[in-house]
């Protein structure tokens, strides 16, 4: 057996016990919810891309790497496209089938995808290729099976940046970082000369910063009892975790955060790379929403020597 094949099997495993372990231990489907803090801010990117989605619905879009809730699709779903989650462990897309937040679900291989080609008008990953032992074939295999596009949220590979403090996860994959240029590159070599990119920011570091401010100004003009920047840039904080009513009531205020930060910082410096390769020219009011959701369309020079 391929040493590959070892850590599909580790990480099938790993995935698979994690998730049947959250659903046996939270009655109440928690893990389901994208309404609270915690969810809102690791689904940003595909709120800020929401131009895009609504654009293109009523879509038929598959995503990678779901199985964490469905969140993509439920989201995605909500944009008015027709979605189907996948993820090679399915334990908490079945419940979120049986309550309805997903179109439909499948157990699906990333490198090695059962569907037809060009099954799909999209398909979407976010934060899932550097979880695979070879996740180019995972590209490939988005692109054999899109009819029109795929779309990629990763790592910002051109920053100095690190995904945690080491580089391979329990479940035995090294975290591959992707850099836009080799992401340009993938899309020449196999004759897509039209794409898109942009960048997501660190939702949490940006929350934290607010709310601990607020509600602690004293701690906060005070350097020793702010807290460390790798504090603020991890985990959502408890000053900053507001559920319910209470998250809806300071969403505004988030966005309005966000957005401020956004705009005062070169796009490049931050955390996630989104990018969009699409099998066909993007059309004049198509680039209109991609740059209205913050999107480069660099100019691709198309093969002289194919048809």
């Amino acid at each position: 057996m391929n040493n590959y094949e070892n850590l599909k099997i580790k990480q099938e495993s790993n995935h698979r016990e994690s998730f049947a372990k959250m659903v046996a231990e939270d009655k109440t489907a928690n893990y389901l919810d994208v309404e609270n803090t915690h969810a809102w801010s690791r689904s940003y990117p595909l709120y800020k891309m929401e131009k895009f989605f609504r654009h293109i619905a009523s879509s038929e879009v598959v995503t990678i790497g779901d199985g964490k809730g469905g969140h993509e699709a439920q989201i995605l779903k909500r944009f008015g496209n027709k979605v189907i989650a996948t993820d090679i462990a399915t334990e908490m897309l079945e419940v979120a089938k049986k309550r309805n937040l997903i179109d439909d679900f499948s157990k699906e291989d990333a490198e090695n995808l059962s569907f037809a080609d060009n099954s799909f008008d999209y398909c979407f990953i976010k934060e899932s290729l550097h979880h695979l032992p070879r996740p180019y074939l995972c590209i490939y295999e988005m692109l054999r099976v899109a009819k029109k596009g795929i779309v990629l949220i990763e790592p910002n590979g051109d920053r100095s940046y690190q995904i945690g403090k080491e580089q391979y996860e329990s479940s035995g994959n090294y975290k591959y970082q992707f850099t836009l240029k080799e992401l340009v590159q993938c899309a020449a070599c196999l004759g897509f000369n039209h794409v898109a990119y942009g960048y997501s920011p660190n939702v949490n570091y940006i929350l934290n910063c607010l709310c601990f401010q607020q509600e602690f100004p004293e701690k906060w003009a005070n350097k020793e009892t702010r807290p460390k920047p790798m504090e603020l840039a991890g985990k959502l904080m408890p000053c900053s975790i507001k559920y319910g009513d209470k998250f809806q009531q300071s969403k505004p205020g988030f966005e309005k955060a966000i957005d401020e930060w956004y705009k005062s910082h070169e796009p490049q410096v931050n955390p996630l790379l989104i990018f969009m390769i699409f099998k066909n020219e993007i059309s004049p009011q198509f680039q209109d929403v991609l740059k209205g959701c913050d999107f480069e369309i660099p100019e691709i020079k198309p093969n002289p020597y194919t048809n």
